[in-house]
């Protein structure tokens, strides 16, 4: 694709940060959500036990993106748990469509998320779309950079897609790491498979403006995916700081 088309891909050409828009997306939390959050850490004392560190990496306000690894349906409620009320609350995460087709999935995500519901497998290029909006409007916006769970645990390549958002939408970009859900809940598993430890890094921001500069250097694809694949390493970074621990 020519450079000069990738804001169109994303809209970027049409009016954007109407807050109305995020109406659509918004799900009531109320005390649903309040009473979810608390079984979450009441959970924690009894079938997990979580480790959260580098929150107030989390910035204090404006758009931003949170890149998590993906290897678990546990990932985002606790990745959203160890988040400030304040910053879960404008949190808005991009759900696959097919997860509607399952009712307790369905009402899961109604109460625990703002969810920005898109057919990803037919046409990543809505969900591009929908977040771009999402941040635009001041919001943050949750990504699995990966597009979709490991089946295998081990973290796989980064799309480009979040280096497009993040320097196109000059918003930076917080890297997390998950780890221990894959073995308390596998992909495809509907309950936990047992009693484990959990630790949720939040690392430094990726800022744009380095990768902004590259524009018109090199091919605007390359830009973004070297984004990608500096977020990615820096995932990796926070791994092994805690498996060296």
């Amino acid at each position: 694709m020519q450079d000069n088309n990738w804001r169109k891909v994303l809209g970027l050409s049409s009016a954007y940060g109407d807050k109305d828009f995020l109406k659509s997306f918004r799900s009531p939390p109320g005390m649903f959500r309040d009473f979810f959050y608390l079984l979450m850490t009441a959970l924690s004392r009894t079938l997990f036990e979580a480790t959260i560190d580098g929150v107030s990496n989390l910035p204090a306000e404006g758009a931003y993106i949170i890149a998590a690894n993906h290897c678990s349906a546990a990932d985002y409620p606790l990745i959203a748990w160890a988040m400030p009320k304040r910053a879960r609350e404008n949190l808005y995460a991009v759900t696959t469509s097919h997860f509607y087709d399952n009712p307790f999935a369905r009402m899961f995500i109604f109460i625990a998320t703002n969810s920005v519901r898109i057919d990803t497998e037919k046409d990543f290029i809505p969900a591009l779309q929908a977040s771009a909006r999402v941040l635009a409007a001041g919001k943050a916006i949750y990504i699995n950079p990966e597009g979709t769970w490991s089946e295998t645990g081990e973290l796989m390549p980064f799309k480009a897609g979040v280096g497009l958002l993040a320097v196109e939408l000059n918003v930076p970009v917080v890297p997390v790491f998950i780890g221990g859900t894959f073995e308390i809940l596998p992909p495809h598993s509907l309950f936990p498979k047992k009693r484990g430890k959990i630790t949720i890094s939040f690392g430094r921001p990726v800022r744009p403006e380095k990768y902004r500069e590259l524009l018109g250097k090199e091919e605007n694809y390359y830009v973004y995916k070297r984004l990608a694949d500096d977020l990615r390493q820096e995932i990796i970074s926070l791994r092994d700081k805690k498996s060296s621990l």
